[in-house]
């Protein structure tokens, strides 16, 4: 073209022969005679030079209409994120054992849906500046979620204290006999009958699983106000945390991410205690704007029970948008005169606390 136009003496800048079109082509341009000698300049076909405008214009129409689909999409759901959970309510109320028999409202009333693990006889022991732990022929038993008989569970270890109930349903977590300063050896027990067997040389004065049941976390060490991780064969410790108190009743969120548990004060009166909470691998400890002991989350991750010297309250929670968590104002859901404790929702929308006159 080139050569061409050089033979014809023609320019690109300021064509008489031959035209440019960008990005398409050339395009002869100089006018043309006819055979009855009538000047006309020849028109050829040409791609429509609207077709960039028209691509430009039905992309801009495309992303308007993601935009109006998204928006709307993202509002909702960013309300019903935002939206709080309602309050649960108490509606009724059932009496599950009639045995008399003691039942402390600080220690572990545990479910696996159709069944409640706790301990009744015999407790003594401070409960101020020390974590709850001094249990003297307090024997571990179950019933039906419906009411009935109790029924013992043979342990052979002694003065032992439950922790947690595995997300199987299948296992609960022991601590055995305690040795001081109040540290137990953690044994895991097989439901509904088994042989206890020793999880490593750990002795802690708690622990709970992790909702995989692949670890653990326990307060124990040299320090009793640390906390430590391990697998769930004990192996491979890691501290998360240093408190300045003894952290107590230790209990992961559902979805495995955060950690709360209660840190005791010189008060005896479990609303003068604090709950604090952190991320699973230890980063991020504060203190809930509540006072209270025993909490642990519902099964959704919705709602936080936790008790009071005579009474329980519960702490909604809802996701944001980014997928944290946010919580919600307390609710108190019991008044006395019964003095209520160790709440722990169950089956749905059921929940079992043990009360006392």
């Amino acid at each position: 073209m080139k050569r061409l136009r050089e033979t014809l003496g023609d320019e690109a800048e300021t064509p008489r022969y031959i035209e440019t079109l960008p990005r398409r082509g050339y395009r002869f341009i100089a006018p043309v005679q006819r055979r009855d000698g009538v000047g006309e300049r020849l028109e050829l076909p040409l791609t429509p030079e609207s077709t960039p405008r028209s691509n430009g214009i039905k992309r801009l129409a495309l992303l308007a209409s993601l935009f109006c689909v998204l928006v709307p999409g993202v509002i909702f759901i960013s309300a019903k994120l935002r939206s709080s959970p309602p309050v649960p309510k108490v509606v009724d109320t059932a009496q599950i054992t009639t045995d008399g028999l003691h039942k402390d409202v600080t220690l572990r009333l545990l479910s696996d849906g159709t069944r409640l693990y706790f301990q009744e006889g015999a407790f003594v022991g401070p409960k101020s500046t020390v974590a709850p732990g001094f249990v003297q022929s307090a024997a571990l038993v179950h019933v039906s979620t419906e009411g009935g008989e109790t029924a013992q569970i043979p342990l052979g270890l002694g003065d032992a204290l439950i922790y947690d109930i595995a997300p199987t349903r299948s296992e609960l977590l022991v601590g055995g006999p305690a040795s001081p300063p109040l540290k137990r050896p953690l044994w895991v027990v097989p439901l509904p009958t088994g042989s206890p067997r020793r999880v490593s040389d750990i002795l802690a004065l708690d622990a709970c699983w992790s909702p995989d049941g692949n670890h653990l976390v326990f307060v124990g060490g040299e320090n009793p106000k640390d906390l430590f991780v391990a697998n769930r064969d004990g192996s491979n410790i890691r501290k998360l945390a240093a408190l300045d108190r003894i952290p107590y009743w230790i209990r992961f969120s559902p979805d495995g991410t955060r950690l709360r548990f209660t840190v005791f004060s010189n008060s005896g009166r479990p609303e003068d205690w604090d709950i604090m909470e952190m991320a699973a691998n230890g980063s991020g400890l504060h203190y809930l704007p509540i006072h209270g002991c025993c909490g642990k989350w519902s099964a959704d991750g919705k709602y936080y029970f936790y008790q009071t010297s005579r009474d329980i309250w519960v702490l909604p929670e809802r996701r944001t948008i980014l997928g944290g968590a946010e919580i919600g104002t307390p609710a108190q859901l019991t008044t006395g005169p019964i003095t209520f404790g160790a709440p722990t929702p169950h089956c749905g929308r059921k929940a079992a606390i043990c009360g006392r006159r």
